[in-house]
């Protein structure tokens, strides 16, 4: 009874340790949210360089899953240093097994649909971005505030690359050591082999991955519309249809 006599003091404690809770949350929260949205200012004018795509859940991704990496080290430096000395190590193999099988499972939720890829711009344009999130952090000390500024210089940022890639595209894109023809048009994208460039097996493999890239710095471009083989053989329209399935591309055309 004496728990609520008095205006039930030990409910009035439980009540501020939970409205302590929840501030400290929020402020790791809002903390969490700037690093990631200054992180992603600053190293996407790199991601352009490279032909590297942006996922849309980075920063979600980030923000809940930082914890669980630093989780899984702490794990697996007292499994290491258990083994060491001899100690068991039972309930820490078991936790750390339930941790990775929890990663694995949530990896296999990725989804294609949530990348983008953005043309490659001149370093003045680009040189913006860092500098701009730079001067968000540095000119307000309030952490909304900058949650809000760099939110939407991030926003202008992406919309502004994406006015900035050319609607009407006509470039040659390097695959192994020859060139695929990359044409833009009406909404449509076509890669097309001239003079039967694709080529399967490992050198195949390793020139898809470079083909990635360069359409992504070059068109902004994850996949095409259509893939066309101007040179049809067996083998060539094998490598042709493989490097369709690795690009996601849904029509290929022999001519």
């Amino acid at each position: 009874m004496g728990w609520f006599a008095g205006g039930s003091p030990v409910w009035t404690r439980v009540g501020t340790k939970v409205l302590q809770i929840g501030k400290t949350a929020g402020s790791w929260l809002l903390k969490a949210c700037i690093m990631q949205l200054f992180l992603t200012l600053f190293s996407l004018p790199i991601l352009l360089r490279w032909g590297l795509p942006l996922s849309w859940l980075t920063m979600l991704g980030n923000i809940i899953w930082s914890p669980c990496i630093a989780l899984f080290l702490l794990l697996s430096a007292l499994l290491f240093f258990a083994e060491l000395f001899a100690l068991p190590c039972a309930l820490i193999a078991w936790g750390l097994e339930k941790l990775t099988n929890l990663w694995l499972m949530a990896l296999s939720w990725g989804d294609s649909s949530n990348l983008v890829a953005f043309a490659d711009q001149p370093w003045w344009i680009l040189i913006w971005l860092p500098l701009g999130a730079l001067f968000i952090v540095f000119s307000t000390s309030k952490a909304t505030t900058r949650v809000f500024l760099l939110s939407g210089w991030l926003f202008v940022s992406l919309n502004g690359l994406r006015l900035l890639t050319p609607t009407e595209i006509r470039c040659s894109i390097p695959y192994g050591t020859k060139n695929l023809l990359l044409i833009c048009q009406n909404g449509k994208s076509s890669l097309i082999d001239v003079d039967g460039s694709i080529r399967g097996g490992k050198a195949g493999s390793f020139a898809i991955m470079l083909l990635r890239t360069e359409l992504a710095r070059k068109a902004g471009l994850l996949s095409c519309d259509e893939l066309v083989c101007t040179q049809p053989t067996p083998r060539r329209l094998l490598a042709t249809q493989e490097l369709a399935r690795a690009l996601h591309i849904p029509v290929v055309i022999q001519k």
